[in-house]
Formats: structure tokens, C-alpha cells, sequence
């Protein structure tokens, strides 16, 4: 794990199951490497304690629920822009967990958390932001705006949408592990270019 020479200085990462184990020990190395951690784990007190050890953000979530990993990933995103390093530590283990004698409930919990778990918290969304100016180089509001987004695994996905007041069209989309890159096909009004030095056209998730 990295050290305390603040490599990971303005990365963001995310370490679920972080409130205790490997996932809190994995966020006290990637805090002493510069990185902004954000623990999530089901239990607030859990998370509250481990902000005891690490300076960190919490989210508290099950893993199992895609809709919560999500929301919390569109969370993350939206305030920091982001997320460099996805850690993928959630996970339970029962008593009686032989083959032979786990229960069908007990079964259903550990597949749910340990393998959709890591399935859902690998699939977060990636953001990517084009900002739209005019030749005096002001944001441009009502702008449609298409792009395309190149995914790790080679493939690419169209999207299209409409600058806000701000002059920004935003775009996400999910997938695997590895670096997504955006790029502007068509602006449907002439005269008007986007903004590259301010627009937000690669994003990566890290496992």
C-alpha cells in the first residue's frame, strides 16, 4: 500500500465495507498517501468510530442495494468529480457457514453482499462534463450537445444532452474498471465551441 509521500495527493477513493477490517485499514493508507477517502459500510456507529482513526468522509449503505451504491456514487461524483480508487471491501461470513449446514437466508446474505455487492460497487457511474462557450467566450445555456464515451473494454456509447444555465451538458455512464474517455461529436449550433481547458472528459474506476 502507498506511503506517507502524499502520491495519491487530489485522488479520491472509495472503500466500502470500510468501517473496520481491511476495508478500514486500506483507508488509512490511502489517507496517508494524500488521497480524500470516503469509508461506507450499513453501520453509522461502525463509520463513526473509524473516523476516530482516519480522516475520512461516510456514507452509510448496503452493498447489496443497487440503488443506494448508486445514489452514493452519484453523490461522490457530484462533489468531487470523481472517484481514482474504488475499493471493494464489503463483505460477511456466518458462524455456520459449512456448506452442509448454512441456511437458505444465510446463503441468499452472503451472495448478495460479497458477490452483488462487489459487482454493484464495480459498476458505479463515471461523469463527464462539456462546458459550451461563444467566441467571447461566455457559457452558452440550451446548447445540444453530443458525445461519445469510449469504455475500457473498447466499446463506445452515444449520448446526447442540453447545456444548462451554467453552459454544462453533463453525461454518465458505468461499467468496469479502467479509464472512460469523452468525446464531443457535434454541437447543434454553429458558432459556438466547447470549453476543453474547463470540461471534464475522462473519468476512471480503480478496483
Amino acid at each position: 500500500m502507498p506511503s506517507d509521500n502524499k502520491s495519491l495527493a487530489g485522488k479520491v477513493a472509495w472503500i466500502t465495507g470500510g468501517g473496520s477490517g481491511i476495508g478500514l485499514a486500506a483507508g488509512l493508507e490511502l489517507a496517508r498517501a494524500g488521497a480524500h477517502v470516503v469509508l461506507s459500510g450499513r453501520s453509522a456507529e461502525t463509520l463513526k468510530k473509524a473516523q476516530k482513526e482516519v480522516e475520512a468522509e461516510t456514507l452509510v449503505l448496503d452493498v447489496a442495494d443497487r440503488k443506494q451504491v448508486a445514489a452514493a456514487a452519484q453523490k461522490i461524483l457530484k462533489q468531487h468529480g470523481g472517484i481514482d480508487i474504488l475499493v471493494n471491501s464489503a463483505g460477511i461470513n456466518l458462524p455456520q457457514r459449512n456448506f452442509r449446514n448454512v441456511s437458505v437466508e444465510g446463503w441468499d446474505q452472503i451472495v448478495a453482499i460479497n458477490l452483488s455487492g462487489t459487482r454493484n460497487g464495480s459498476r458505479v457511474k463515471v461523469t463527464g462534463q462539456v462546458v459550451v462557450s461563444d467566441a467571447a467566450n461566455a457559457v452558452v445555456p440550451g446548447v445540444s450537445v453530443n458525445v461519445t464515451w469510449r469504455k475500457p473494454d473498447g466499446t463506445s456509447v452515444a449520448q446526447t444532452a442540453i447545456t444548462g444555465s451554467n453552459g454544462t451538458a453533463s453525461f454518465n455512464t458505468s461499467g468496469g474498471r479502467g479509464t472512460y474517455t469523452l468525446t464531443v461529436t457535434n454541437l447543434a449550433r454553429t458558432g459556438y465551441v466547447f470549453d476543453a481547458a474547463n470540461s471534464v472528459l475522462t473519468g476512471s474506476i480503480t478496483k
